[in-house]
């Protein structure tokens, strides 16, 4: 998975600046166009009227009326007055086609700011979810160092108890003992009949109390070693529940509801 997703990256990389490329000279055709249009147009309207007089000469009369004074005979202006009006609609037809030019142009200006929102708000959705994620693989760190814990101090807890009934059934293991010798009758040198009997007594509670203290802490062993096995399966449904698909819907209830509806 590594080594493939900085292939995708360098495309990518790759992809970005022929685009920009070619969105620069599309940009800077566009520009000339419109340059040299203005340019055509502003020759076009100054030197208009000077070519027309210099391809349409008036006629004799009009001339010979000017070299003497008269007025001049204005019955074929009309004519050159329509060159004129289609010198003007040109100028509008490149004005409409500027203009067309124009609304083409803000169109894609627009049609890449949309994209551009749209590849920022993809990038927030991905910002969104990456985050999403490392907020849960937080929480999941979190308990399962909670976990660990928690079972490093039952495990030691475990052990403790552990060694505490190990010293208690040696200790009760002596008691016995000696609880057989003053059974037999056999009692320490220079200790009456009372004293044997008196320690006979003590002996038996201090072994009474033995039992209890060993059952407490085996009682005690057995909820630690319960506790650790509902952690064990816990731990092990959440991997399962990790790996395996979702259980199928049951077909009866489907059913069910599909009559209900």
């Amino acid at each position: 998975m590594s080594t493939e997703q900085p292939k995708g990256g360098s495309q990518s990389e790759k992809k970005t600046p022929k685009k920009t490329t070619r969105e620069t000279i599309v940009t800077v055709s566009w520009s000339i166009a419109v340059v040299l249009l203005f340019i055509v147009i502003g020759c076009v309207w100054w030197n208009g009227p000077k070519w027309f007089n210099d391809r349409i000469p008036l006629p004799p009369s009009a001339v010979e009326n000017a070299e003497c004074g008269k007025r001049p005979d204005t019955s074929d202006a009309g004519t050159r007055g329509d060159m004129f009006g289609s010198v003007n609609a040109l100028f509008t037809g490149l004005a409409f086609a500027g203009l067309i030019i124009t609304i083409l142009l803000q169109r894609r200006e627009l049609q890449l700011q949309r994209d551009e929102l749209t590849k920022s708000a993809d990038a927030q959705k991905e910002i969104a979810k990456i985050q999403e994620k490392t907020a849960e693989l937080i929480s999941q760190q979190v308990k399962a160092q909670s976990i660990s814990t928690e079972i490093q101090a039952l495990i030691h807890g475990k052990e403790i108890f552990a060694n505490r009934n190990a010293d208690l059934d040696r200790t009760r293991e002596s008691l016995k003992k000696e609880l057989l010798l003053l059974d037999d009758g056999i009692i320490n040198v220079g200790e009456s009949a009372g004293e044997a009997k008196s320690r006979e007594d003590k002996t038996r509670k201090t072994l009474t109390k033995v039992d209890v203290a060993i059952r407490n802490n085996a009682l005690l062993i057995s909820l630690i070693n319960s506790r650790l096995t509902e952690i064990a399966k816990d731990f092990t449904n959440h991997r399962l529940a990790s790996v395996l698909p979702p259980a199928p819907p049951n077909t009866e209830e489907q059913k069910e509801s599909a009559i209900l509806a």
